[in-house]
């Protein structure tokens, strides 16, 4: 578990634009954003999303790989990906937060100047079915068992517990159901 104080510990100079996230901005994702690439610079290894449901060991698939990311469909997503620590990704795109002040605008500026970075520096991107084998607009699909997608190492049960829209979040829906399956 990771406080602000930990994460501006490990990297004062980027941990500190959690201070500088805005108020009526400033929600857990977007620290979350910031957080993720201070944790993944400095000590390297893989994110995933709270959100994520683990399928299958990730070792095979990331042999060989000092990073990697995934675009979830057509969507820059940030919520699976990962590198060796100190990498260039994470040291480009440290820079381009900071620079354009990425973590001022509503989430999600932080993923989408991260995943431009890698997109432009050719960071291997894994195929999107391997973590989100079904799309946000299908909510049918968030409670069936991960074995239903063979191929997936995880699935991305799309939560949006950052969103304060009710009709977007699925935690309540999820609290009343997850011992159902």
């Amino acid at each position: 578990l990771w406080t602000e104080e930990e994460v501006k510990d490990l990297d004062p100079e980027f941990g500190g634009l959690l201070d500088e996230v805005l108020r009526g901005v400033g929600s857990p994702a977007v620290k979350s954003d910031i957080a993720r690439i201070a944790i993944i610079y400095a000590l390297g290894g893989v994110w995933l999303d709270t959100d994520f449901e683990p399928a299958k060991p990730l070792g095979d698939l990331l042999d060989g790989l000092a990073a990697f990311r995934v675009n979830a469909g057509v969507d820059l997503a940030l919520g699976v990906f990962g590198c060796v620590p100190g990498h260039d990704w994470m040291k480009a795109a440290r820079t381009s937060v900071k620079l354009r002040k990425a973590h001022r605008q509503p989430p999600p500026g932080v993923q989408y100047v991260t995943c431009g970075v890698g997109q432009d520096m050719k960071i291997p991107a894994l195929p999107d079915h391997y973590f989100y084998p079904y799309l946000a607009n299908q909510p049918e699909l968030v409670y069936k068992p991960a074995s239903t997608w063979p191929e997936a190492y995880g699935v991305h049960r799309h939560a949006f517990s950052w969103n304060p829209d009710p009709k977007r979040n699925l935690m309540p829906l999820f609290q009343k159901f997850k011992n159902r399956f």
